[in-house]
């Protein structure tokens, strides 16, 4: 899954239910809505613009609601708009979810999960507005997602740096998931000589529960193994706030670049996430075999915020590698460890939610591929 930040904070002018008063504050709200038709996976827009929260406060109200009522339901609803709202100042916030379906003819049909509210229809007037607001903000709205060591959007990161390195005023927007899967919030902003640095902990399970901020005058690189650290130094306090760690990507790495997969299912390309590999390559130059290992975070804790995607492995399955391996085994994953483990997937007995681990062997090198399916 994939998560914006933006910030601001909005008092609510509207409240959705009865239970709300004056004195709630909508601190944020996020958005979810599916990739893609074929349901690769989700991705999550935060929002903490004021101007925006305050339209989508004002099409809500609008919904007229009927709480007896329950519909059926015959596909997966549209866009998921979850408001975190505070209801008494230093007290746990809220959650009130929308699960939200565009019609053909312009209105919506909204599930609340407040009793007072339940099944609700937005008629065009306002629907198609509201769809146009929706989509607006999550296809403008990118960041740098860190997911145990996968980065994505890293090209935002590239230029970050770049922008640092002119001496450019900058914005960072970065998300990073803990080992359980919790998002934490980070934006940076660079006026060209220091760092202004938010940190919002606020959805950490072991975190501090709270928002911190930090300035700082330096964005070090240090050289690990196979990896750059990038470090605050400078920092108010006098220590150093790791940023990110990725991979070096040196011309020696370059060279032993772990080949790519692609997993078709049906007619589903299926999102595959690199994990730990051990690669061994020969340089002629100086005649030594050289072996690089990487560790990484275990497949079920890759998988905590990604989306399964449903498939039917009765449909035919292709799985191609850019270099072919010499065997390729399949296991199976759950929150404990490997359940079981096969040598095609025709052999795969399970059904439901599983987490797969695709290992594959080049004479002495080792390199494996990680999803999550949904398998009827």
């Amino acid at each position: 899954m994939k998560r914006i930040l933006i910030f601001a904070v909005l008092l609510l002018l509207v409240g959705c239910t009865d239970e709300q008063n004056d004195s709630s504050i909508i601190q944020r709200a996020v958005i979810e809505r599916v990739v893609s038709d074929k349901n690769i996976g989700t991705e999550e827009i935060m929002v903490f613009d004021k101007e925006e929260l305050n339209d989508i406060q004002d099409y809500l109200s609008e919904t007229k609601w009927e709480p007896n009522v329950k519909p059926e339901l015959v596909r997966q609803e549209d866009i998921v708009l979850r408001l975190f709202i505070e209801l008494e100042k230093n007290m746990p916030e809220r959650i009130y979810e929308y699960r939200i379906w565009y019609g053909q003819d312009q209105s919506m049909m909204i599930l609340s999960n407040i009793e007072t509210e339940g099944y609700g229809r937005l008629n065009a007037k306002f629907g198609k507005p509201f769809k146009e607001l929706l989509q607006t903000i999550t296809s403008y709205k990118k960041q740098v997602i860190d997911r145990h060591g996968q980065i994505e959007n890293e090209e935002l990161f590239e230029q970050f740096l770049k922008d640092i390195e002119a001496n450019n005023e900058t914005l960072l927007e970065l998300t990073r998931y803990t080992i359980e899967g919790d998002p934490i919030y980070w934006t940076i902003e660079y006026d060209g000589q220091h760092f202004a640095i938010e940190i919002d902990n606020r959805e950490d399970a072991f975190g501090s529960k709270t928002v911190e901020n930090y300035q700082c005058t330096k964005l070090d690189e240090v050289v690990t193994g196979s990896l750059i650290d990038y470090n605050f130094t400078g920092c108010d306090g006098d220590f150093d706030i790791n940023l990110l760690s990725v991979e070096k990507t040196t011309e020696a790495s370059t060279k032993l670049e772990i080949p790519n997969i692609n997993l078709v299912i049906g007619d589903q390309t299926i999102k595959i996430y690199k994990g730990a590999y051990s690669w061994s390559s020969f340089d002629a130059s100086t005649g030594e075999t050289t072996t690089t290992m990487t560790d990484h975070a275990s497949p079920n804790q890759m998988m905590e915020t990604v989306q399964e995607i449903e498939v039917n492995l009765n449909e035919p399955v292709e799985i191609t590698f850019d270099s072919e391996p010499t065997k390729v085994e399949f296991n199976i994953w759950n929150e404990s460890g490997i359940t079981s483990t096969y040598y095609s997937l025709e052999e795969i007995k399970e059904t439901g939610p599983v987490i797969m681990e695709i290992v594959g062997y080049w004479n002495e090198s080792r390199a494996t591929y990680v999803t999550a399916l949904n398998i009827e």
